[in-house]
């Protein structure tokens, strides 16, 4: 589709286009980097297919990157109640926790991890916004897709019972 696109356009390139399909990369493209640098000398044009295309997989770790964002009123802790950003992230993370797989007999190598946690700017006040990234690895695409939905049932789950009043 992308060549039919560019064929379509008034577009000459400098030199051979080269369509760079991958099954997943790196923090950093590093890899990406690494092929185009070689590649220099023939390839005029990259193009890289990574997004957009879905999930591809020949055996390659997939990866979820979850990103969960909260907000509720801020309160002063003087005031009294609760961090509801905060314990709301926290139990998020031990309910992640509780999902870290366990070796797999099929040899299928499968990650999974809270990256980033972030929430206030001060001591003495309760945020009114925090956010968590959670990064999901696996070999096998059953797992992976069911850990993802398991963390955002989590997560409404939480951010539900937060907003009800219920622990």
């Amino acid at each position: 589709a992308t060549a039919r696109l560019l064929s379509s356009v008034p577009w000459q390139p400098a030199g051979d286009v080269v369509f760079a399909c991958v099954s997943g990369e790196e923090t950093g493209f590093t890899g990406m980097q690494r092929f185009i640098g070689t590649r220099r000398a023939d390839a005029g044009t990259v193009i890289e297919l990574l997004a957009g295309i879905g999930l591809v997989s020949y055996g390659a770790i997939g990866a979820e990157q979850l990103e969960i964002a909260l907000a509720a009123e801020p309160r002063h802790t003087l005031s009294g109640g609760r961090a509801a950003v905060t314990e709301a992230l926290a139990r998020i993370i031990l309910a992640v926790a509780d999902l870290t797989p366990e070796p797999d007999p099929d040899g299928h190598p499968s990650a999974l991890r809270v990256n980033t946690v972030h929430a206030g700017e001060v001591l003495n006040h309760s945020p009114a916004t925090g956010v968590l990234t959670v990064d999901a690895r696996s070999t096998d695409p059953a797992w992976l897709a069911a850990t993802a939905a398991r963390i955002r049932a989590i997560a409404v789950r939480v951010e539900i019972g937060r907003a009800a009043g219920r622990e």
